[in-house]
């Protein structure tokens, strides 16, 4: 998939030069658009060999950023490792990135209704903590799951959000 426009093109150029001049921000948003694959070819490799360059394996931003291209490969074990290692240090998106994987597995997994039960309880509740730090993809899931509430489903709400 090529640039889409000359103006693309050039803030492409900015973006990377700002990468060799260290911008770890510039490095950040450029690996998401790698592992997107939507404004420049999908290149998951790429944004791996960047994501250990700039950034250190206890970062939280690392283990976001590894559990994101683990996702898009599918990988949902390692995936759920990663975002569990940036959750301990408290990062809002990761939230969001664990509740969505616990949803891919209970989407894959219908046999067994209380697995399904536990499997929305717990991404529920992944939901919730990445919401009250007004992540907006969170709030929305959030706010969806709360509108579409199952009457066989229990959800403990906060009416203080």
């Amino acid at each position: 998939m090529p640039v889409r426009s000359f103006f693309s093109q050039v803030g492409l150029k900015y973006l990377k030069k700002s990468i060799k001049n260290g911008s770890v921000e510039a490095v950040d948003y450029y690996c998401r658009m790698l592992i997107k694959g939507k404004q420049i070819p999908e290149d998951l490799d790429k944004a791996r060999e960047l994501i250990h360059k700039y950034f250190k394996t206890n970062e939280s931003i690392f283990n976001l950023l590894e559990g994101k291209i683990s996702k898009k490969r599918s990988e949902y074990n390692e995936a759920l490792k990663y975002f569990e290692r940036s959750n301990e240090e408290g990062n809002c998106e990761s939230f969001y990135e664990y509740g969505r994987i616990l949803d891919i597995l209970y989407q894959a997994n219908t046999t067994d209704d209380n697995n399904q039960q536990q499997s929305l309880n717990e991404s529920f509740k992944y939901y919730e903590q990445s919401a009250k730090t007004n992540f907006p993809k969170a709030m929305f899931k959030y706010g969806l799951i709360l509108i579409n509430e199952n009457e066989n489903t229990f959800f403990p709400i906060d009416i203080n959000p």
